[in-house]
């Protein structure tokens, strides 16, 4: 058996490194890449880098696992997602159809309705959780004192705004890190609190309101069914979203943006490599295809 090669086939998208997505393999797969995680299993040794001799504690180093528990937790949800949908849409919206009508196509259309929603609740569930593990886990490669360090992301984004981060001794580039932070939060905005117009983000309608997740296919001509999920709710302050894979997919490019910009503020230099994959067990396109390419 072929062993999976760790690469990129692209030149032009081997030079973006550190940039999170997914890339083609020279062997034509599909993988994602995640050099985050690379920087934060380097921790001791990037500290020591920059002349911060102390080690730190075991629980500070811990905090990795975390992180990767629950990114594998959300890549695994909208794997799983994508393959509900995918699989009901194999099958052609023609009712005088027996291909249509067989019991097959009747499983994956009523998974893809039972299942889809559910995703759709842990995917919006572990996005929002991502957001305070990667400021936990990345706090020792941003600053020198980063026990005091804000532990959740909503209060790092106050803190940089503010101009309050001189406290936790930043070994970064603050002028990246605040770059990072403006430009590259929307997707953490769209998720939790209230917008200007009075409207609650996507994670914490669903969380905190009456809503309803309605997975539908659609059909135009001879055309491969389309797979949906529209949000809708009676509550005022809830925006109707009409597909919601489509804002995962959106909020996941300005994930990716902010880890890219991470990895750059803390000077992280390299090239795309084993340590930089994420591997998960599945079909490449269910993996990949709510991520953004390189």
């Amino acid at each position: 058996m072929t062993d999976l090669a760790m690469d990129i086939a692209d030149a032009e998208q081997r030079a973006r490194y550190p940039e999170h997505g997914w890339a083609v393999n020279s062997q034509g797969q599909r993988l994602l890449w995640f050099p985050l995680l690379h920087l934060v299993e380097n921790v001791q040794v990037f500290r020591q880098q920059r002349g911060i001799e102390s080690p730190i504690s075991a629980g500070a180093m811990g905090e990795r696992k975390f992180l990767v528990d629950t990114l594998k937790k959300y890549v695994r949800a909208l794997r799983e997602l994508h393959r509900v949908g995918r699989h009901a849409r194999d099958y052609s919206i023609d009712f005088d159809s027996s291909a249509f009508r067989s019991q097959e196509a009747s499983t994956a259309r009523t998974h893809a309705a039972e299942m889809g929603p559910l995703f759709i609740d842990l995917a919006l569930i572990y996005l929002r959780r991502l957001a305070d593990r990667i400021t936990v886990a990345t706090a020792p490669v941003l600053f020198e004192s980063f026990e005091s360090a804000p532990r959740e992301y909503k209060n790092l984004i106050g803190s940089v705004k503010a101009n309050r981060i001189d406290g936790f001794k930043p070994i970064c580039d603050v002028c990246k890190l605040r770059k990072a932070v403006e430009e590259h939060s929307s997707w953490f905005s769209a998720l939790r609190g209230t917008n200007a117009d009075g409207k609650k983000g996507l994670r914490d309608a669903v969380e905190h309101r009456g809503v309803i997740l309605w997975p539908h296919l659609t059909q135009i001509g001879n055309s491969r069914p389309t797979y949906e999920v529209t949000m809708f709710s009676r509550s005022r302050d809830v925006m109707p979203v009409g597909n919601v894979l489509d804002s995962i997919a959106e909020h996941n490019s300005g994930l990716c943006a902010f880890m890219s910009a991470l990895c750059d503020a803390a000077g992280w230099r390299g090239s795309y490599g084993a340590r930089d994959v994420f591997l998960v067990v599945g079909d490449e396109e269910d993996v990949t295809a709510l991520w953004p390419q390189l």
